[in-house]
């Protein structure tokens, strides 16, 4: 049972195209390979056995660099949506005023 992808690493995961997809990147891209059920763990409450949600502190770089060698950028909302909440833009009046 995973938490979805409203937890950092199910953003990610989901961003890199799924948890075996992110598996292959690692092996493929970085010194740091990890197999479909670690990077699946990321995302699987802590008492189950998982980290909760987020991948580990030590893994991000490798992370980056995997989905970075394939096209794929993180932004600081992907790792921490709630420091940096995505701006909201709302329609003004654009009449000229008089």
């Amino acid at each position: 049972m995973h938490l979805g992808f409203s937890t950092q690493a199910g953003r990610i995961i989901k961003k890199a195209g799924g948890f075996d997809r992110l598996a292959r990147l690692l092996a493929d891209h970085t010194d740091s390979p990890r197999d479909r059920t670690c990077v699946y763990r990321w995302n699987v409450p802590k008492d189950r056995g998982g980290t909760g949600g987020f991948i580990p502190a030590r893994m991000l770089p490798h992370v980056a660099k995997a989905l970075r060698a394939d096209g794929v950028l993180l932004s600081a909302q992907d790792l921490y949506p709630d420091t940096f909440p995505v701006p909201q833009f709302h329609e003004t009046n654009t009449e000229e005023i008089s």
